[in-house]
């Protein structure tokens, strides 16, 4: 089964706090590494993985999209399949949905596809009703993704959202394989093989595939509310500006912490690779197509870029893997998975796991 682009997990359970003098000393002992261990590594690469774009759009049409995800709030879905009972095979039970809920949920507006053929022909129902009603800020934002639309490369648009008051997303990899390493064999090397595997495989494609697409963000919430999301990408903390579209390579490891009283919504826009690779076959993608490109490239074609995602998904698999290594060759379990993001969370609500993290 295919794995990229699939949703993470952001459990909220109690786990009491680890001592600050285990997070210097970048381990937690038999618990596994630390996100200041991890982020250290990840700042040493020096890789950018980040880049906005010279579009920026009138506050009126932010304000104008981020009603329409308050219109269709009902149809916000939690990242990860659960399960209704405790002991199904997947391990995710029911009773964890209100928990998972609240830190990291997602709208369709434009579904994601399984094939190209189907990319960007359908409307989620949420979006479809408005549209129907004539709701004049649901056809701004149609208006918005139209070019994209009809250039048969917008892969899926949605929502996200991180909770407010220290909601939390793990670190994580958009598009590794194994996004979430659950069921599978605690063999770190196995993984890592599997994930360079995935990356060679993407880049033999040709852009000929719906792998790896290019992923934008354009955030919705007011400034005050982005100035205090802590986003690790790659090492870095990002901070994203209200109503400018931003190329947020996530196949560099990233986490989230959204300190603000309010949730952060952002639009998420994937678009296929094909129609990035050059500034002529940009144009394609209508108005904005010049300027999607010129950001993807700035990150993608620096120096060492493919050796840098290597390496950074190579440490973040020895951060995810460390919960089990005593058990090497067992299946990672949900208890592992628990105390992993349980052990990440209490790092950065005391505040240990950021202080490296350099701004951009």
């Amino acid at each position: 089964m295919r794995r990229v682009g699939v949703a993470f997990m952001c459990l909220a359970v109690g786990f009491a706090a680890v001592p600050p003098a285990a997070v210097k000393r970048g381990s937690y002992g038999s618990l596994g590494t630390t996100i200041s261990w991890l982020t250290s590594r990840l700042q040493a690469l020096n890789a950018t993985g980040h880049a906005p774009t010279t579009i920026e759009l009138d506050e009126t049409v932010v304000q104008a999209f981020h009603r329409v995800a308050d219109k269709i709030s009902g149809s916000w879905l939690s990242p990860f399949p659960l399960d209704d009972e405790e002991d199904s095979e997947s391990g995710y039970s029911q009773s964890f949905q209100d928990v998972l809920v609240k830190n990291w949920t997602f709208m369709d507006i434009v579904p994601r596809a399984d094939d190209a053929t189907r990319v960007g022909n359908e409307l989620a129902p949420g979006m479809a009703k408005l549209l129907v009603a004539g709701d004049p800020d649901a056809r701004q934002l149609a208006a918005f993704l139209q070019p994209l639309k009809d250039s048969g490369q917008l892969y899926w648009a949605y929502f996200a959202a991180v909770s407010a008051e220290d909601g939390f997303v793990h670190y994580h990899c958009d598009n590794c394989d194994h996004n979430v390493p659950y069921r599978i064999p605690c063999d770190l090397e196995e993984l890592k093989a599997e994930r360079r595997r995935h990356r060679l495989e993407v880049a033999s494609s040709h852009a000929e595939t719906t792998l790896d697409p290019a992923r934008f963000h354009l955030p919705l919430a007011v400034q005050s509310v982005l100035d205090s999301v802590q986003f690790i990408l790659g090492g870095q903390r990002v901070t994203l500006r209200q109503g400018r579209i931003h190329y947020v390579d996530v196949a560099f490891p990233h986490y989230i912490v959204n300190r603000a009283s309010q949730r952060r919504v952002t639009l998420i826009i994937d678009i296929l690779r094909k129609k990035l690779l050059s500034q002529s076959s940009a144009r394609a993608l209508g108005p904005h197509g010049l300027g999607l490109w010129q950001a993807f490239d700035r990150t993608r074609a620096a120096p060492g870029y493919a050796e840098a995602v290597g390496q950074a998904q190579d440490y973040l698999a020895e951060h995810e893997l460390s919960i089990c290594n005593a058990r090497a060759g067992e299946s990672i379990s949900t208890g592992d998975m628990l105390m992993r993001e349980n052990l990440d969370r209490a790092e950065v609500m005391g505040g240990w796991g950021t202080a490296s993290a350099r701004e951009l």
